[in-house]
């Protein structure tokens, strides 16, 4: 039976064990800071940006900000004084 049965986790798990000790232990839902999915019917992993976004708007204090929905007109120029 061999050790890795998804060749892309395989790959990622192989260059890790290169540089750094890991282990197996189950299926892989962070990896440095980074929320992963894991399809292993597709073999696909996609990282998302959220825990990244939500990191930025904590640094800057934006978490109270209510998000609106203002659309801009596509040829409008922006300048700044």
């Amino acid at each position: 039976m061999p050790i890795f049965t998804n060749l892309p986790i395989a790959v990622l798990s192989y260059f890790f064990l290169l540089h750094i000790k890991i282990i197996n232990l189950r299926e892989l839902h962070w990896l440095l800071g980074i929320e992963v999915s894991q399809n292993c019917n597709n073999h696909t992993l996609s990282p998302s940006q959220k825990s990244y976004l939500e990191s930025i708007i904590h640094c800057f204090g934006f978490e109270e900000l209510k998000p609106v929905s203002n659309l801009m007109e596509p040829s409008m120029k922006l300048y700044s004084r």
